[in-house]
Formats: structure tokens, sequence, C-alpha cells
């Protein structure tokens, strides 16, 4: 009695182990075109109320853009990380801000007449430091309503992809 009942156990699990790679296979296609970038930069100085400042980054992260379900439009994807410094030239004293965020194409809607609207989810966080404290904030943070923004565009064709795609609005 045990041992049937051990073996229905494993068979269970073995279905439920079956059915969830099945369920949980996705039915997308590869990335048309994914890459990286890595952009460090020092802004001119500008007056920040009265005070000579400057900005400087150093962000760095990954993106892809990928084709889902019957839309024609690519769904993008991006992860970034990096560091933003805001210098002020007076006293030399620094504000830096720690990033790190992940967003995502959430939806995308054909407005006919070449408009779309689209919806972008991120998630991310940002850590703040100046000069004399090691820490002064710590901020995780989700977009609660996801960004909407009106484009006009073009759907993408597989094998008509730019190796530059376009986004406005993100």
């Amino acid at each position: 009695m045990r041992r049937s009942v051990i073996a229905g156990a494993v068979l269970t699990a073995a279905i439920a182990a079956a059915a969830s790679l099945v369920a949980s296979t996705p039915a997308t296609a590869d990335p048309i075109y994914q890459g990286h970038f890595h952009d460090v930069f020092t802004n001119a100085p500008y007056d920040c109320e009265g005070t000579p400042a400057q900005n400087s980054g150093d962000v760095y992260g990954n993106f892809d853009w990928n084709l889902r379900g019957s839309s024609p439009f690519p769904f993008y994807r991006e992860s970034t990380n990096g560091t933003l410094v805001m210098t002020n030239l007076t006293t030399g004293g620094t504000f830096t801000d720690v990033i790190a965020v992940n967003s995502n194409d959430h939806t995308i809607i054909d407005n006919g007449a070449g408009t779309f609207t689209l919806t972008i989810s991120s998630s991310g966080g940002s850590r703040f430091y100046d000069a004399t404290a090691p820490s002064c904030s710590r901020t995780p943070a989700r977009s609660g309503t996801p960004k909407t923004s009106t484009t006009t565009a073009l759907p993408v064709t597989p094998g008509t992809t730019s190796k530059s795609p376009a986004r406005s609005g993100s």
C-alpha cells in the first residue's frame, strides 16, 4: 500500500512538472535586436541658483527588442545601472545618485493612422550620497502607474529591423 502511495505521488509530481514546463515555455521569438551600452559623460558647467555646478555620470546596461504575440510592434526591455554625480564647483562638494533600474514595455496599442500608445513599467531604486555622509538616503521605487505615451511609428516586421531603433516618450 505504501509503495503505491509513493508511486502515485511521484507520478503526480512528474505530471505537474511536465505541465508547468509546457505552461511556462514562452511563446516568444528570439530578440530581433539586443545590445549593451556604457555611457560616461560630463556636462558643461551651469548655474544652479547662483552656485556653479556640473553633472557627470557613468551609466551602463543592456536591452533587447522582441516581438510578442500577434503585435507587429517590438516590445522593449532595458536594465540600467550607474552613478550620477552633481558637483558644486565652488566647494568641490558632490551629491551622488547610484541607480539600478529595470524597465519594459507593458502594453503597446495600435491606434491606427501610424500612431500607437505605449505603456512602460519600471522598477528599481537609488542610493544617495553626499560628501559628508556615507549614505544620505535609499529609495526603492516601482512605478505604480505605468508611464504612457503616444508615439508615431511604423510596425516592425521580422527581417526589416533597424540597427538603431528610435523611441520617443521613454
